[in-house]
């Protein structure tokens, strides 16, 4: 079990590694005409994947050479935010790409949690009653809970079930809520 405040420091170096990459990638312009288009073709949907999957790939190789580095892992995250913005195939796609290099060293659940969430978060994707919706999802733990908590508005049933997802498929390096938590989210959530 890791201290509270290594857990603190790695969520750091974690948000640190998502704006590095983040800011590298929007200065692309075909990065940001994939994004932001409402409707892709799957051709484009497998470049929105390869766009965001080989930088976090590269972050899971480093974090299973390197023992120590457990905070440059962001595949989840990156499995979650690609099936919500991209849709089932990215999300699966992007899943399978960012698992590689961990299934490479021999962690084998990484692969099918990774594409699963990928697919999952993509297929409740569809179920946003406005597009615009999915712009407001954050894979963040921190930033969905205190949206939800704050938000004093019915929260539509879409964005509810992406956070419902996103706790669902957290680690177990001190982010995952027990069922007693889960239970209580769903409270709050007016489900």
């Amino acid at each position: 079990m890791l201290e509270p405040r290594l857990i603190l420091v790695n969520l750091l170096i974690k948000l640190g590694v998502a704006a590095a990459v983040s800011s590298a990638l929007v200065r692309s312009k075909e990065f940001k005409s994939l994004i932001f288009r409402e409707q892709r073709e799957p051709r484009q949907k497998i470049y929105l994947a390869l766009w965001m999957a080989i930088p976090i790939a590269l972050g899971v190789w480093i974090r299973c050479s390197v023992k120590s580095f457990i905070a440059g892992d962001l595949s989840l995250e990156t499995a979650l935010l690609l099936g919500v913005i991209g849709g089932r195939l990215s999300g699966g796609l992007g899943g399978a790409l960012i698992s590689l290099p961990a299934a490479l060293y021999g962690e084998w659940a990484s692969l099918p949690l990774n594409v699963f969430a990928g697919i999952i978060a993509g297929w409740l994707r569809r179920f946003a009653p406005e597009q615009e919706d999915i712009w407001s999802f954050s894979p963040f733990i921190d930033l969905s809970l205190y949206r939800i908590l704050s938000h004093d508005s019915a929260q539509s049933s879409a964005a509810a079930c992406l956070r419902l997802a996103d706790c669902f498929f957290r680690d177990h390096r001190g982010l995952a809520f027990s069922a007693d938590g889960s239970l209580a989210l769903l409270a709050k959530l007016r489900l």
